[in-house]
């Protein structure tokens, strides 16, 4: 027989979050979820299987003796409750630093992680209620997030964050709280709208609700809605992302334009791409590439320094690169981070069987090289003699000839001498005026590796 109602509410909706026998964190901050969390999981632990709960709590020492205060009142209700209590104070912060919020959140968690390495617990339990999640998710809307958003914040997460308060609404928290006579403490920086959170939690959610009664709900309803959704759409995405994305990297990736007629998994693995890549994914970018793939030729900007060239049958998307230039010592070498190529050059002794001038070593006539060159990204002027030709042509154009496209085209380097004559462009073609001929008198190798 339950004390009241909402003891059998939370039970409901957390038995499926808790393995038989589990134990637990507790992450206990002294507010009044985090404390509520606490005496309903001691009050639901027969029911609930857990074989040991222990507390956790970070003091992080932003509000003096207030952080000290919340501090003893858990441990005092630790106490009491005949529990393990571990605490650890965080320095070095101010309530006024940029991101502050991201950084005292990371380094909670990794103490609430320690703590349960530490204690052998399998779970750490947070008390985040129905309100928090419909501020996760109003939030998510705002920033223009997919469906995967959505979700916000999940019941119970791989990484074993379980959150059993999600089914209940703050306000019925605040008054078991008050029925059952047990103190919490007040955090003031929670009504500091410099903070985005707070400005929804404060401002922004209670004037829907008085607007929309029930809003939060809904909200609530919205994200466990998104998560049955995303069960099915997340394979979807996932062969979708394996069959038409390709050539992935840190600053570039292509999409088959076939792959955009799948519109459903196609949007979401899009947005998913984005963010990887560090492009905020809002809607209308992502809305945006389906109606520019028809535009072949063109290119279009993103946000984070992204942009994207339409061509015939692939999109090519790629970080906007920074014009480079390295100096080789003659013999020498450097690493063109940008390229991701290691150049060399060194004397050669004699000539390889074969002189291949269109690939990624090659040996040419050093007469003229002098004691350094220059490695550095291809311009808009320049230009050059290409090896087995007569007339001086741009280089840009020479490259889309040989059927480069342009966001390869824009990032391709070439190497030239101190006094930028044009010498070798690698993986290309080397410069009809450094050829090796019957009178060459000094042979030099050149050589690009790969260093990915």
């Amino acid at each position: 027989m339950f004390r009241n109602r909402l003891s059998e509410k939370v039970l409901r909706f957390a038995r499926p979050l808790f393995s038989p026998g589990a134990s637990v964190v507790a992450a206990v901050s002294g507010g009044s979820d985090s404390i509520a969390l606490l005496f309903l999981l001691s009050e639901l632990r027969q029911q609930l299987t857990i074989a040991e709960i222990v507390v956790a709590h970070l003091n992080h020492g932003l509000r003096g003796e207030a952080s000290d205060g919340d501090e003893l009142l858990v441990r005092e209700y630790a106490g009491q409750l005949g529990l393990r209590f571990y605490t650890r104070r965080l320095t070095g912060h101010r309530i006024d630093e940029p991101g502050l919020e991201a950084a005292v959140r990371e380094e909670r968690y990794c103490f609430f992680d320690e703590v349960r390495a530490a204690s052998g617990c399998r779970l750490i339990a947070t008390g985040h209620t129905m309100d928090d999640q419909a501020e996760t998710v109003l939030m998510r809307i705002i920033r223009g997030s997919g469906l995967n958003g959505l979700r916000g914040i999940a019941p119970l997460r791989e990484d074993g964050i379980v959150r059993p308060l999600l089914s209940i609404r703050k306000k019925e928290l605040l008054d078991w709280l008050s029925e059952e006579k047990i103190a919490f403490r007040s955090d003031a920086s929670n009504n500091d709208t410099r903070f985005f959170r707070n400005r929804v939690r404060n401002d922004i959610l209670p004037l829907i609700e008085a607007v929309r009664p029930g809003a939060v709900e809904r909200l609530a309803d919205l994200s466990m809605q998104a998560r049955k959704q995303w069960r099915t759409l997340q394979q979807q995405v996932k062969q979708w992302r394996q069959r038409y994305l390709f050539a992935c990297s840190a600053d570039s990736f292509r999409l088959d334009k076939r792959g955009l007629a799948e519109v459903g998994p196609a949007a979401e693995a899009l947005r998913q791409a984005f963010i990887d890549s560090g492009v905020t994914p809002y809607c209308r970018h992502i809305e945006a590439v389906f109606d520019n793939a028809v535009s072949t030729g063109r290119t279009f900007l993103l946000p984070g320094g992204w942009r994207y060239l339409i061509g015939r049958e692939v999109l090519f998307f790629e970080r906007l690169q920074h014009r480079f230039s390295y100096t080789l010592p003659v013999p020498g070498e450097c690493r063109c981070t940008e390229e991701r190529r290691a150049l060399s050059i060194t004397v050669a002794t004699s000539l390889p069987p074969v002189l291949d001038y269109g690939k990624w070593m090659v040996v040419i006539d050093g007469a003229d090289l002098g004691d350094r060159c220059v490695y550095r990204s291809i311009g808009p002027d320049d230009r050059f003699i290409p090896f087995g030709t007569t007339r001086e042509v741009p280089m840009l154009p020479f490259l889309s000839k040989q059927g480069i496209a342009k966001p390869e085209r824009e990032r391709t380097g070439c190497l030239v001498t101190a006094d930028n004559k044009p010498i070798w462009i690698p993986g290309i073609r080397i410069d009809e005026r450094f050829r090796v001929t019957a009178g060459t008198k000094k042979l030099i190798k050149l050589q690009s590796e790969s260093i990915l």
